[in-house]
C-alpha cells in the first residue's frame, strides 16, 4: 500500500524545509494581529517558524515576521511565539503552576539549548 506524505512547509526564519507539524504557525487576522496558531486551523494568511529558540530569535532580529505579513509592530507575537517554544520543549514541565524556583531553574535549560542548537551550523 502507498504511504501518505507529509505535508512540508518552510521556515520564515531559517528557510529549511520540514514537517508542518514540527513547525509552529503564525497567523495574521483580518484586524492585521499576528498570533500562534496551535490548532493549524484559524483563519487568516499564515506562516511557519521552526519551534527553537535560535530559530525565533533570528526572527526577531532580522523582523522576519514584519516582513512576512507587512506589518509594522508584531512584538506581541514574538513574546507569544517565545512562550509556545517554551511549552513545546518543556512538555510536562510548563504544565503545572510554575513558581520563582521553577522558573529560575528551567531559565538556563533554553540557553543551554540554543548554543547547543547554534554549534552543528558552525561546524559546517
Amino acid at each position: 500500500m502507498k504511504q501518505k506524505k507529509k505535508p512540508q512547509r518552510m521556515c520564515i526564519s531559517c528557510r529549511s524545509m520540514k514537517n508542518k507539524m514540527d513547525l509552529a504557525r503564525l497567523v495574521k487576522a483580518q484586524d492585521g494581529s499576528v498570533a500562534v496558531d496551535a490548532t493549524g486551523k484559524k483563519p487568516g494568511r499564515g506562516a511557519y517558524i521552526c519551534k527553537d529558540p535560535a530559530c525565533a530569535e533570528l526572527a526577531r532580529k532580522q523582523r522576519k515576521i514584519e516582513r512576512c505579513f507587512e506589518v509594522s509592530d508584531a512584538g506581541g507575537a514574538y513574546a507569544e511565539l517565545s512562550a509556545a517554544i517554551a511549552a513545546a520543549a518543556g512538555g510536562a514541565a510548563t504544565d503545572p503552576a510554575p513558581s520563582a524556583a521553577t522558573s529560575a531553574a528551567t531559565s538556563p535549560a533554553p540557553s543551554t539549548a540554543t548554543s547547543t542548537a547554534a554549534d552543528p551550523p558552525q561546524d559546517i
